[in-house]
């Protein structure tokens, strides 16, 4: 197997990822092998890894943030409240200290929008400090 390795194929079809290599040589009425061939064949010899220009991603897991007193850690969420106008909502914008779980701040609003959010941290630092 290894004198026919690697198939004689264009070389425009070797950007494409080996599930659908097998389907366009059919395409074309030709048949070197099933893809789980191609598959164990490549991982013998092991060519079977990423083959586009860009690194695949790689998953990192977020950076913890661990508080060890009050204020050193804050955490913000944004909850939809209901209005008694139906598709209408308020819009909760919550700043809250991790280690005493005590809300630092708020602001509630009848839009959502990045500067209600920007203005209820500044507002809630000047408060405890």
């Amino acid at each position: 197997m290894s004198e026919c390795w690697p198939p004689p194929i264009a070389p425009s079809i070797e950007i494409y990822p080996l599930r659908q290599i097998v389907p366009l040589l059919a395409d074309r009425g030709e048949y070197i092998a099933s893809e789980s061939t191609f598959y164990r064949i490549l991982r013998e010899a092991g060519q079977l890894a990423h083959r586009q220009h860009a690194r695949p991603a790689r998953r990192h897991r977020p950076k913890e943030h661990v508080a060890r007193g009050p204020n050193e850690v804050w955490s913000w969420d944004i909850t939809y409240l209901r209005s008694p106008v139906r598709g209408a909502f308020f819009y909760l914008n919550l700043i809250v200290d991790v280690w005493s779980r005590k809300i630092v701040g708020f602001n509630l609003r009848y839009e959502e929008c990045q500067r209600s959010a920007q203005w209820t941290a500044p507002g809630s630092a000047k408060r405890i400090r």
